[in-house]
């Protein structure tokens, strides 16, 4: 475990125990440094696996390849959760709060999805639940 992991898994423990209703301030930048802790985990994730000098297996392949699309699914809920949360805070507009918390939660997901792929890679797929 990294300091980056170390990080992440404390603003997200932030985020998740400080609400918005209790403490604005410190509940969004926990949002703040989670994003960063959590992109610079993803990136130097792909980034480093990328470099690697492995020849892959078609199902190191598969996972690399699912990994990529949690990375860019995130990104792009990422920025819908930005913007849709920047016009519910702008104009009212009707759903748009429900929009946002569509994109935040589908922002979660693929992040347990990549971290899930990230384990699942690093048995080569033979990981047991006991």
């Amino acid at each position: 475990m990294s300091w980056v992991d170390i990080g992440e898994n404390f603003f997200l423990w932030a985020l998740t125990y400080i609400t918005s209703s209790e403490n604005y301030y410190y509940h969004e930048h926990g949002f703040i440094f989670w994003i960063i802790f959590q992109y610079t985990k993803l990136t130097l994730h792909l980034y480093l696996d990328s470099k690697a000098n492995i020849t892959r297996t078609p199902f190191s392949q598969q996972n690399w390849d699912r990994k990529k699309w949690c990375y860019i699914i995130n990104i792009i809920s990422f920025v819908l959760a930005g913007a849709t949360f920047v016009i519910h805070n702008v104009q009212c507009i009707p759903y748009m709060y429900s929009l946002y918390a569509f994109a935040e939660y589908s922002l979660v997901f693929t992040n347990v999805a990549f971290n899930s792929l990230c384990m699942e890679g690093a048995c080569d797929g033979k990981m047991k639940l006991i």
